[in-house]
């Protein structure tokens, strides 16, 4: 992820100085320390349901001098999906205004997919997923999801329309039944609605 985001940054108009980040399931935060290395200055925060998990990352940034890198303990599903409209627009306090350019996934949407008891409910909690991403993202930023249950066909589906692929991180491929495939799907995309 790191090294698609700067090998692409001028194309996504992503300035180094000065693009803010969102880490959904920030774990310990080693995404964002590594961004930071790599000489990312914007404003990121990594969120994660675990408080065990945000209070590790804080410990891990504090140690190797991250401290401005923000965690923040935050259940991107919390709720029950049926509140009204105005309320789901709230806005979190860790959201700039206007939103982020660099929403990142390393596996948040499989699990919020894998979380539901059947069809139905999966289109319901992978809306939830993509409307709680939205209220996140800045017109014109990106997302960039990782993902080992879905194509990146079955992505741009659920994404749908307001949004755009404008990148892949391409992985090994293999062949199995005359079809051609890898057993990692990365996409990148642009929010355009």
């Amino acid at each position: 992820m790191v090294a698609h985001l700067d090998a692409h940054a001028a194309a996504l108009g992503l300035d180094r100085g000065a693009t803010t980040f969102v880490d959904l399931g920030a774990g310990n935060g080693e995404l964002l320390f590594a961004l930071r290395r790599e000489g990312w200055r914007g404003g990121m925060v990594g969120v994660d349901y675990a408080g065990e998990a945000v209070e590790l990352a804080r410990r891990v940034g504090a140690a190797g001098g991250w401290g401005d890198v923000r965690f923040e303990v935050w259940d991107l599903m919390g709720g029950t999906g049926e509140e009204e409209e105005e309320e789901e627009e709230e806005e979190e306090g860790w959201v700039p205004e206007g939103g982020v350019g660099v929403v990142l996934d390393k596996g948040t949407f499989d699990a919020v997919a894998l979380s539901a008891g059947g069809e139905a409910e999966r289109r319901g909690v992978c809306g939830r997923y993509v409307r709680m991403v939205r209220r996140l993202v800045r017109m014109g930023g990106v997302v960039l999801l990782t993902s080992c249950n879905w194509t990146e066909g079955e992505l741009a589906g659920w994404f749908g329309e307001g949004w755009e692929v404008v990148g892949r991180i391409g992985y090994p491929t293999f062949r199995f039944g005359g079809r051609t495939g890898q057993s990692v799907s990365s996409v990148c995309f642009r929010r355009v609605r």
